[in-house]
C-alpha cells in the first residue's frame, strides 16, 4: 500500500481514498458502478474511469453509470476517477477469477475552483431573480393603474352613452320607433348592397353608422384611434359604442373570456357575434384575428390583409373567401356583463 501512495504522491489531490474491493457477483470479467456528487444525489455524467497500467477507460453515462467488461489478470489495480471541476479519486480493486466488481455510488468532491464558480453563479441567479421580481411587481402596478384608468374611461363613456340615449328617447315618436328611412337611405342602400340583402334587413342603424364612421381607417397593430386601429381594438370600440358592452382588449382575451359563448356552426351566426381566426393548421386555439359578423356571410373587421378586396384597414369581408374560410376558428356570442 505504501508503494502505491509513493507512485501517486506527485499528483495534486485534496483527498485520497483507497479501497480494497472484492465482490462476488454473477457475470465474469465485469467491473461496473455509479459515480455521484459528494453531498447530493446528483449523478455525474462524463466522468472518466480508467484502470491504471492498462488502456482501459470508460465514461459514465447520463445516469452516472459505467461498465467495463474486459479479461484482466487476477491481481490488484488502481482505478482513477476524474471529471473537470472535481477532485480526482483513486480506488484500489482486486481482480479475482470468476468474480465481478461493483462500485456502489462512489462520491466525487467538488474542487475549490468549481465551488467558487457555482457560488458565483448562485449569487448571479439570486440577483436576477430579485431583479425579475421587482420588474414583475412594477409591471403589475402599472397594469393595475392602467386598468383603473381604462375602467374610469369606460364608466365615463357609459355615462355619456346613457345621457345621449336618454336625450334621444325623449325625442322619439312612439308611433314610429324606427329612425327615419330618409335620414338613413344612404346607409340602407350602401350596406344592403354590400351585404347582398334587402334594405329591410338593415335595422341596427347604430351599428352601420359606426361602421360607416370607421370604414377605411388604416390597420395599425396596437392602434386605437382614427389614425390607425387593430382588429381587437376595433371590436372593443364597436361593442362599447353600439352594444354598450365592455369586452377585453386583445383577440385572445376576447376568445378566452367566460362571457364569450363560443360555437363553430356558421349556420348559427347572428349579427353582432364575434368571429375568431387562427393560423392554418393551428391546433392550440391560438387566436390571431377577430371580427364581427354582420349578415349573409359578411363580417366587419380591421385587417392588414387586402387580397380579398384590394384594401386593408376597417372593411367588410366575406367569410367564405378561401383565406378567411380556412382560418376560421370559432364564433362567440357575448353574454351580458
Amino acid at each position: 500500500m505504501t508503494e502505491i501512495l509513493q507512485i501517486y504522491k506527485h499528483k495534486r489531490l485534496s483527498t485520497l481514498f483507497l479501497f480494497l474491493i472484492s465482490f462476488h457477483c454473477i457475470s465474469q470479467n465485469l467491473f461496473h458502478g455509479i459515480i455521484s456528487e459528494e453531498g447530493s444525489s446528483l449523478k455525474i455524467a462524463g466522468a472518466i474511469v480508467s484502470i491504471e497500467g492498462t488502456s482501459i477507460s470508460k465514461n459514465t453515462d447520463k445516469d452516472g453509470k459505467f461498465s467495463i467488461n474486459h479479461k484482466l489478470p487476477s491481481k490488484e489495480y488502481i482505478v482513477t476517477i476524474e471529471k473537470e471541476g472535481y477532485d480526482m479519486k483513486f480506488v484500489l480493486i482486486e481482480i479475482l477469477e470468476s468474480k465481478d466488481i461493483f462500485l456502489d455510488d462512489i462520491k466525487l468532491s467538488l474542487n475549490s475552483a468549481e465551488k467558487k464558480r457555482r457560488k458565483k453563479i448562485a449569487r448571479k441567479l439570486r440577483k436576477e431573480k430579485k431583479k425579475k421580481n421587482r420588474l414583475i411587481k412594477r409591471t403589475l402596478l402599472l397594469a393595475r393603474k392602467e386598468k383603473e384608468k381604462r375602467n374610469k374611461e369606460l364608466e365615463r363613456l357609459k355615462k355619456s352613452l346613457h345621457k345621449t340615449r336618454s336625450k334621444k328617447e325623449k325625442k322619439v315618436n312612439f308611433e314610429d320607433t324606427f329612425i327615419s328611412p330618409e335620414l338613413n337611405s344612404n346607409l340602407l342602400i350602401k350596406y344592403s348592397e354590400l351585404l347582398g340583402v334587402t334594405s329591410d334587413k338593415i335595422t341596427n342603424f347604430k351599428l352601420y353608422e359606426f361602421i360607416a364612421k370607421w370604414e377605411g381607417i388604416p390597420y395599425l397593430l396596437g392602434g386605437e384611434t382614427t389614425e390607425g386601429i387593430d382588429c381587437s381594438s376595433f371590436t372593443q370600440r364597436l361593442y362599447t359604442s353600439v352594444y354598450d358592452l365592455y369586452i377585453e382588449r386583445t383577440a385572445q382575451k376576447q376568445f378566452n373570456s367566460k362571457l364569450t359563448d363560443k360555437f363553430q356552426g356558421r349556420e348559427f351566426l347572428h349579427e353582432g357575434d364575434l368571429i375568431f381566426f387562427t393560423r392554418v393548421n393551428n391546433k392550440k386555439n391560438i387566436v390571431n384575428h377577430v371580427g364581427i359578423y354582420l349578415q349573409n356571410g359578411k363580417f366587419v373587421h380591421s385587417t392588414s390583409f387586402k387580397r380579398d378586396t384590394g384594401t386593408n384597414g376597417v372593411k367588410i369581408s366575406d367569410l367564405n373567401h378561401p383565406f378567411w374560410k380556412k382560418r376560421f376558428l370559432a364564433a362567440g356570442r357575448r353574454i351580458q356583463n
